[in-house]
């Protein structure tokens, strides 16, 4: 038994999409299943034991290319063509269903193919009103396989991140011991849309309502570094920058011995859910009950008087400002001991 998935992209989605391969690997105990994705998403799945083989995509890559040498782009995806092509798949499923994944599912060899959407000659399912991961589950159920409750989930190797807190910390060049502090917050601040982020200075405001005995560790990529460091720099004794100084495998060490995440709607607020760590999550422009944290617990903040739920990149409205600091500490206290 031969399997394909294809889901490319994002970081978030693809974790989405590892909630079928425990299904799959019950269902089929002895297949060989293959997973084509992105290679900034390869940390997600390189140790997930239920995958045989990763085909890696370059999105990225091939974007930059194509504008300036079309044929080098055609050639490399003619061979990502063959790789697919050199095993005929008993089971092909395209989780993403965009037009540059639905293209590998149409050239695969497979003897049954099932996409994310509404595609002619495959067999598909679509659903506005359900969360991503039930809507992957949906699109693996066509071919018989039940997921039931699974959900998604992330395979790291801790010495790859550290023992601990403590030495993530030491490596990016902070002397806190967090042994001193009862409680550990994670917050990632930054997503891909600027209407999705509650800003610096809400959490400037939130920095100064938590006690002394918590320990904030701020987290993103390198390109925000500076920007979080005017924050983390008002409270030295008790706040670590933490920005493009660690991998996603530390990122997941350092999110399963904390006691919560505070994050917009995003990567972070799937990846703490997926490892049982309570998450306040800020929700604006998207749909919590269709992108939301799944499983695990959460509590989910939102305006819902000014914001329209637009699904727009850019906000000009300010709806994340609505949410108080106030509320976020709220929906702290709600998912830990602290009083």
């Amino acid at each position: 038994m031969n399997i394909l998935i294809i889901k490319q992209t994002s970081l978030g989605d693809v974790l989405h999409a590892t909630a079928a391969l425990k299904p799959i690997r019950t269902k089929f105990p002895d297949a060989h299943i293959t997973f084509m994705a992105d290679k900034s998403t390869l940390p997600l799945i390189v140790n997930n034991r239920e995958i045989n083989e990763i085909i890696e995509y370059d999105l990225n890559g091939l974007a930059g290319l194509l504008p300036f040498s079309p044929f080098r782009c055609l050639k490399k995806i003619a061979v990502l063509v063959r790789q697919i092509r050199m095993r005929e798949y008993d089971l092909a499923f395209d989780l993403q269903g965009l037009i540059r994944t639905v293209f590998f599912l149409y050239t695969a060899r497979a003897k049954k193919k099932f996409v994310k959407g509404r595609w002619p000659g495959v067999k598909g399912y679509k659903s506005e009103a359900i969360h991503a991961v039930d809507e992957i589950k949906r699109v693996i159920g066509l071919s018989g396989i039940s997921c039931g409750d699974s959900k998604p989930c992330f395979s790291f190797e801790p010495d790859a991140g550290g023992s601990g807190i403590s030495e993530i910390l030491r490596n990016a060049g902070s002397s806190i011991n967090p042994g001193n502090f009862q409680f550990i917050v994670v917050i990632s601040p930054f997503t891909r849309w600027q209407s999705k982020d509650w800003g610096l200075h809400n959490y400037t405001r939130l920095l100064s309502l938590f006690p002394e005995n918590f320990l904030i560790l701020f987290t993103g990529a390198a390109d925000k570094n500076k920007d979080i460091e005017t924050v983390t720099a008002l409270h030295p004794e008790r706040t670590v920058n933490l920005a493009g100084l660690i991998s996603i495998n530390s990122f997941a060490l350092l999110l399963s011995k904390s006691n919560v995440l505070i994050s917009s709607d995003g990567f972070p607020v799937h990846l703490a859910a997926a490892l049982n760590t309570p998450v306040v999550a800020l929700f604006g422009p998207t749909h919590e009950e269709k992108v939301g944290p799944f499983g695990g617990t959460s509590r989910i903040l939102r305006d819902t008087i000014h914001c329209t739920r637009c699904y727009k990149p850019r906000c000009r409205k300010g709806c994340m400002n609505y949410i108080t600091p106030e509320e976020v500490l709220h929906a702290v206290k709600s998912l830990t001991d602290y009083s």
